[in-house]
């Protein structure tokens, strides 16, 4: 299979899934840019610049370094034999956002009220 179908079935059928779980949590953007020796080669971004700090509530936001170990495990959960380089990147706006939504204590109904909403502050969905 020639590289560009590679990655675009990677990216695109493959690792479905493990990129649309980090698109949606925590902002996370990555994907497959190329495969090099049979190692893939991962680039990450994100829009926000609180990684490894301290919420309000206590709690840690993961670092950049757990967040690429995160991903990793993710992609050899759908490709076991994978080899994985991956690095952060600059993050800009063609990148996307992503959202946090709890679904703790809500009906399905207040979740997709919740994630419209968030989608319409994103500009990621017309009103």
């Amino acid at each position: 299979m020639k590289k560009q179908k590679l990655i675009k079935k990677l990216n695109s059928e493959t690792l479905f899934y493990s990129r649309k779980m980090f698109g949606m949590h925590g902002n996370i953007q990555w994907s497959v840019k190329d495969v090099i020796n049979g190692v893939l080669i991962i680039r990450i971004s994100s829009s926000n610049t609180d990684c490894g700090k301290i919420r309000v509530d206590g709690s840690r936001v993961p670092s950049q370094e757990q967040i690429v170990e995160n991903i990793k495990n993710s992609i050899l959960h759908n490709v076991p034999e994978a080899k994985i380089q991956a690095t952060w990147k600059e993050w800009k706006p063609k990148d996307g956002f992503g959202f946090v939504i709890s679904s703790y204590g809500k009906t399905p109904e207040e979740l997709a009220s919740e994630m419209m909403e968030k989608m319409k502050g994103k500009g990621t969905l017309e009103e």
